[in-house]
């Protein structure tokens, strides 16, 4: 099995000023066609184009399509997703684009311990308690939740 490392490749502009990313001997990795880079870790990019962020693996291919305003990778319960805004709604989508939480909250955090794990949404307005199924467990009434 091959090893591989991970070079830190840093998004450069182009004189049209459309971003992209480029290896340590100047190799064009992910094409100059980008309006800002947002984020890119070891296996993701995060651009942003129209007006939209996605997702593409250092290939150049689209992980998650454009059709989000915020993306940020992040570890839901155990596992490698992404937190999504979309429409000034927040969720949780998987790698492969399908909803873990619904994209419904106007802010959300979860908190997990040895026994417990739950989130601290706020649903139109009101803030409330859902386990990691969405399942209620304490009402979207209140005006300020801490914890």
């Amino acid at each position: 099995m091959a090893k591989t490392k991970f070079i830190e490749h840093r998004p450069q502009r182009n004189e049209a000023g459309k971003y992209g990313y480029k290896n340590a001997k100047g190799k064009v990795m992910i094409p100059f066609e980008y309006d800002a880079p947002v984020g890119a870790s070891k296996e993701f990019i995060i651009p942003r184009k129209e007006n939209k962020t996605g997702v593409l693996d250092w290939q150049g291919n689209i992980i998650i399509p454009f059709e989000y305003d915020t993306i940020y990778e992040c570890n839901w319960n155990g596992t490698p997703c992404f937190k999504v805004e979309k429409e000034k709604k927040w969720g949780v989508i998987d790698r492969n684009n399908n909803i873990i939480l619904s994209i419904e909250y106007s802010d959300f955090k979860a908190r997990c311990f040895t026994d417990l794990a739950y989130i601290m949404a706020v649903k139109n307005g009101k803030c409330g308690i859902i386990d990691f199924a969405e399942k209620i467990i304490l009402p979207f009434e209140y005006d300020y939740l801490r914890g």
